[in-house]
């Protein structure tokens, strides 16, 4: 999950949109059957998902699934249509954790059917915000945690729609969480389709912090996810010039200067981490990244 940028959600049973969505950049489609999905028509979702993943072949795109809650019925039914057919995405995504308790439980689920499938930890909730580096280290199988703002709105009285509310603070909690346990981090949605400024903001933003990737309800997010969270060419050329420096100056070394800054290992180490990104979006190795892992 570490290169994965954008992670599009789509109704598990809207074919239409799933559709539209595999023909868009995104690294992860999240095949939904909580909020995008109505109660009436659970059972359908879910046994169409359940098809889809079993016939999925793109391997450009990784495959994956939101069930509902396990505080409702419609949460332990997932698991165990999954668990029955013995088919399994490229990772649950588990709605509304307050503890690690719903994400040891799905993990223990299918570990007893013999199926290991990586998780990922939606942080909803004030409690949830509170309690996430304890989320963090619940499982072994839990490899991402994301922050879903709205539901975090929601359940704190603050406005949804207004642009202006201030969510920094618990955005910046799920990303040091996740980064102290080791696993990638996503950030939240931007629910209006026709402000590309804002989004392009929070996207910057949430690199900043240490956001992996971000999550975006449309086709049309899903370029400028991928632009902010790819590493430019700047970048890419700075890191490498960084690490040839910090190599010529001799094993001996700790600290050498390059181009008027000071830097040590941790920053060139954060330097090949960002030149991994970058092969890894591109698909390619080269000789300059010799070393750089």
């Amino acid at each position: 999950m570490q290169h994965v940028r954008s992670l599009l959600f789509v109704p598990g049973d809207d074919e239409d949109r799933l559709a539209a969505a595999r023909a868009s950049a995104a690294d992860g489609l999240v095949l939904d059957l909580e909020d995008t999905v109505g109660p009436a028509a659970k059972d359908g979702a879910r046994a169409d998902t359940v098809e889809t993943v079993r016939g999925w072949d793109d391997e450009r795109t990784r495959c994956l699934v939101r069930i509902n809650g396990l505080d409702t019925p419609h949460g332990i039914e997932d698991v165990e249509a999954f668990v029955d057919a013995e088919v399994t995405p490229d990772a649950v995504l588990v709605p509304d954790v307050r503890d690690g308790t719903a994400l040891e439980i799905v993990a223990d689920a299918f570990a007893t059917a013999g199926l290991e499938v990586p998780l990922v930890g939606l942080v909803e909730r004030p409690e949830a915000v509170l309690a996430a580096r304890s989320i963090g280290r619940s499982t072994p199988r839990l490899t991402a945690l994301a922050f879903g703002s709205i539901d975090f709105q929601t359940n704190v009285g603050m406005p949804v729609l207004d642009p202006g509310t201030d969510v920094y603070p618990p955005r910046y909690v799920v990303a040091m969480a996740a980064g102290a346990a080791g696993i990638a981090a996503y950030d939240t949605v931007v629910l209006d389709l026709d402000d590309e400024e804002r989004l392009r903001e929070e996207a910057v933003t949430a690199r900043t912090l240490g956001y992996d990737g971000k999550a975006a309800v449309a086709p049309e997010q899903v370029e400028v996810i991928n632009e902010v969270f790819t590493p430019s060419e700047e970048e890419v050329s700075r890191a490498r010039r960084l690490i040839e420096a910090f190599e010529s100056a001799g094993e001996g070394t700790g600290l050498v200067e390059f181009e008027g800054t000071l830097v040590d290992k941790p920053v060139v180490d954060q330097q090949r981490t960002l030149l991994a990104r970058a092969r890894a979006v591109d698909g390619t190795t080269d000789a300059g990244a010799e070393g750089e892992e």
